[in-house]
């Protein structure tokens, strides 16, 4: 899918969730819908190594909680305001990230997946023994300058459609482009002068700082942070709702985490089996769609097209039968 066809899709809903917040939204729905947005927006930092590249990152969450914390050191101890504490938290994300990229880049397929989570792991460790920002307890102090959960929405909203429109932007950019070419053969796209060493390691720094952003909107959403919800299951969640989205994808990051806000949400009525139900939805959706929504969408796209009655054509009468007329061609005695 072209990225500028694949905008259609993400660009109409998130239309449409701007003109239902206007338009008078039920305030628990938009809660919700505040926590799909910031989730798409730490899944659409996963989906530049682990979508375009094809690299298991499970420690997404951990850069979410170094650019939370960052926003708490920054809230709490300098006395920061809200936007410069928006710029603190995807900035030390990104710093943290480039020097762990560079033992972490080293690895490939399952150790690579098993070191991210290692990351992930030290971290929760470290924050929950560091007193100085709340340790296990967590840490508050954050506001926000939007009066209403409606400004504080849209302004969400606003940040994802910046990331979705970026994220377009990459696929049809080199980046993009070097990025597939690795995930389907790493070595063959060095041997033709991809620089993929480079590629891996700016797909890993802008994914953490896109992290660091989502994390410092969900502490600022939640006005508290705590290890608790920066830790691997966290990081898997993420994951999780990268693939059932479809990696690689611009729609992916949105419709992945809208499954993964939403399915809980929709199973409330089952109270403690609504995991139970949500395990089976998750089993459905993976057989069915095992290259995720976009990619079960685009293959039915296909098929509708294909089955679709092409119009009747009108063959012109070839030269030989012009020139030749009724009666022309029979042969006289």
């Amino acid at each position: 899918m072209r990225p500028n066809l694949s905008l259609l899709v993400p660009s109409a809903v998130l239309l449409a969730l701007a003109v239902y917040a206007l338009t008078g939204a039920d305030p628990y729905l938009l809660s919700v819908l505040s926590t799909v947005l910031i989730y798409a927006v730490a899944t659409s930092g996963l989906n530049l190594l682990a979508g375009f590249g094809g690299y298991p990152n499970l420690s997404q969450a951990t850069f979410m909680g170094v650019g939370a914390y960052a926003g708490a050191y920054a809230v709490n101890t300098l006395h920061w305001g809200f936007w410069a504490v928006m710029v603190v938290g995807p900035l030390a994300a990104a710093a943290v990230g480039a020097v762990v990229a560079v033992p972490l880049l080293r690895l490939q397929g399952q150790y690579f997946a098993i070191a991210t989570l290692l990351l992930g792991v030290v971290f929760t460790t470290v924050m929950q023994n560091e007193e100085s920002l709340g340790g296990s307890l967590g840490i508050g102090g954050f506001t926000r300058p939007f009066t209403d959960s409606t400004g504080w929405f849209l302004f969400l909203l606003a940040i994802q459609a910046v990331l979705t429109g970026l994220t377009a932007w990459i696929a049809g950019r080199p980046l993009g482009r070097h990025l597939d070419a690795l995930r389907q053969d790493e070595s063959l796209s060095e041997s033709i002068g991809i620089p993929v060493r480079r590629r891996k390691f700016e797909a890993f720094v802008l994914g953490s700082a896109v992290g660091g952003l989502a994390g410092v909107l969900l502490a600022n959403n939640s006005f508290y942070v705590a290890p608790d919800l920066f830790n691997f299951f966290e990081s898997f969640l993420v994951f999780v709702a990268l693939i059932v989205g479809g990696p690689g994808t611009v729609a992916g990051p949105l419709l992945g985490a809208a499954f993964l806000i939403g399915l809980p949400e929709a199973f409330r009525f089952a109270q403690e089996a609504r995991y139970l139900f949500m395990g089976v939805a998750f089993v459905l959706v993976m057989g069915l769609a095992p290259d995720g929504i976009v990619g079960a969408a685009s293959r039915l796209t296909q098929r509708s097209r294909r089955r679709s009655p092409r119009p009747a054509t009108i063959r012109e009468p070839s030269r030989e039968a012009v020139a030749v007329g009724p009666g022309q061609g029979d042969d006289h005695a």
